[in-house]
């Protein structure tokens, strides 16, 4: 949280619920986060494109 500058562990919630919800993250157990491997490559390629601005 303190990485993201998120405000609040319900922030994170919210995004990480969306995140799964669109297939981008599951959660294999509870506290527990994971991108499921055929989403790896797509999000490299979005994290590279945003960080070329």
């Amino acid at each position: 949280m303190d990485e993201l500058e998120l405000a609040s562990t319900g922030v994170a919630y919210h995004h990480l619920a969306a995140l799964q919800a669109g297939g981008w993250a599951t959660s294999p157990r509870r506290g527990s986060w994971a991108i499921p491997p055929s989403r790896i490559i797509p999000l490299l390629a979005i994290i590279t494109a945003l960080e070329k601005g």
